[in-house]
C-alpha cells in the first residue's frame, strides 16, 4: 500500500521584513563592489533617505569576522545621503570610544563630506583623544580647515594636603 502524502498549508511571509533585507544587501552590494549574485544591479541602486535605519544598524555592528567592513560601508553610504540624520549617525560613531581607531577615522573623514562644519567641531573634540590616530587625524582635518589643533591640557600639580615640618638645625 502506498500512502499519498499530507497537503502541506502554505505560510505567507511577511515581504515587508524581507523588503528590509533585501535592501540591506542591496546597499552591501553597492558599496562593497560587485558579487557574483547581483552584477548588474550595483550600477542601478541609488540611496533613499529611508534608508538611514538600515546604515544606523550596519554602523553600530560589531562582527570580528568582518573586519569593519559593514560600518565602512555605512559611512560612505551615510556620506554619500548627506542628510542631518546621517550626520547624527557618523558623529556618534566618530565619538565611540570604545570603536577601533581606523573605523572613528573612517567616520570622521565621512562627516567632513556631509558637514565641513560640523566635522571640524568633531575634529576639534578628537583632537583630545586618548588614541594617537584619532587625534593626529583630527590635527590634520584642522589643519586643512586653516585652523591650529587646540592645545593639549596643562597638567597642573596636585596640591599636597600634608603639613611640612621644619627642619632642625645640625648644629
Amino acid at each position: 500500500m502506498t500512502s499519498t502524502p499530507k497537503r502541506v498549508r502554505s505560510v505567507r511571509i511577511d515581504d515587508e521584513r524581507l523588503a528590509v533585507i533585501r535592501r540591506r544587501q542591496a546597499i552591501d552590494v553597492r558599496f562593497g563592489g560587485p558579487s557574483c549574485a547581483v552584477d548588474g544591479e550595483a550600477g542601478r541602486f541609488s540611496l533613499r533617505p529611508s534608508d538611514v535605519a538600515i546604515l544606523d544598524v550596519m554602523a553600530r555592528e560589531r562582527d570580528p569576522l568582518a573586519g569593519g567592513r559593514p560600518q565602512r560601508t555605512a559611512y560612505a553610504a551615510l556620506a554619500e545621503l548627506a542628510t542631518l540624520e546621517s550626520a547624527e549617525v557618523l558623529v556618534t560613531a566618530a565619538g565611540d570610544e570604545r570603536a577601533h581607531p581606523g573605523l572613528r577615522v573612517n567616520a570622521l573623514v565621512a562627516l567632513q563630506r556631509v558637514s565641513p562644519g560640523l566635522g571640524r567641531l568633531m575634529a576639534e573634540q578628537l583632537g583630545k583623544d586618548k588614541d594617537a590616530v584619532v587625534r593626529g587625524v583630527a590635527h590634520a582635518t584642522l589643519a586643512a580647515h586653516g585652523l591650529h589643533a587646540p592645545a593639549p591640557r596643562p597638567r597642573t600639580a596636585r596640591a599636597t594636603t600634608a603639613k611640612r615640618t621644619p627642619r632642625r638645625d645640625p648644629s
